[in-house]
């Protein structure tokens, strides 16, 4: 799993690669936890978070490609490292 701050702003703030025992876990409580994470760590609150499954085979890749992809919108990209405790 990945998740990341709103895409339409300047800044988008990653988190890191994290294995989550139930993905169908509808309450997606690691959303959440990365939303107060940023807000703690003097980063905006209230903020949109999104978290979407990666694969699996390549995780690192996967937030390679990302981060990329974003910057290639011309985007500030934060990796902040920030995994998810099941």
């Amino acid at each position: 799993m990945l998740c990341y701050s709103d895409e339409t702003r300047d800044v988008v703030r990653l988190s890191g690669v994290f294995l989550v025992k139930n993905p169908q876990d509808f309450s997606e409580p690691w959303r959440l936890d990365f939303r107060r994470y940023l807000g703690q760590s003097g980063n905006e609150g209230a903020v949109l978070v999104t978290c979407s499954p990666v694969n699996s085979n390549d995780p690192q890749g996967a937030l390679k490609a990302h981060a990329d992809a974003l910057r290639q919108k011309n985007k500030k990209v934060v990796e902040t490292g920030w995994t998810y405790a099941n």
